[in-house]
């Protein structure tokens, strides 16, 4: 996957292209692929990050994930719908 990212934080600053990709290593239990990834900005010789994978839980239970106690679901929903009414989901910035 590649995508243009800041680095630095502020508007200002250039965007950078940055390349996640599935390197060679052992393999996730019953998939075809790699439990190892990396990240890489362009302008860099090499990885700045290596990721392994110790686990995948797959069909997970993800019931109440998003209630009440979640802080993401709080601000995702924060807002006036009228009469106590949870908002719809919207994109980040609408």
């Amino acid at each position: 996957m590649e995508v243009m990212r800041y680095r630095e934080a502020g508007e200002d600053k250039p965007t950078i292209l940055w390349i996640a990709r599935n390197e060679p290593g052992p393999a996730v239990p019953g998939l075809p692929i790699s439990a190892v990834g990396s990240a890489t900005w362009l302008d860099q010789r090499g990885p700045w990050a290596v990721f392994t994978l110790e686990s995948i839980v797959t069909n997970a239970g993800v019931r109440g994930i998003h209630t009440r106690r979640s802080p993401y679901a709080r601000r995702r929903t924060a807002g006036s719908c009228g009469s106590g009414r949870r908002c719809p989901l919207r994109p980040w910035g609408s």
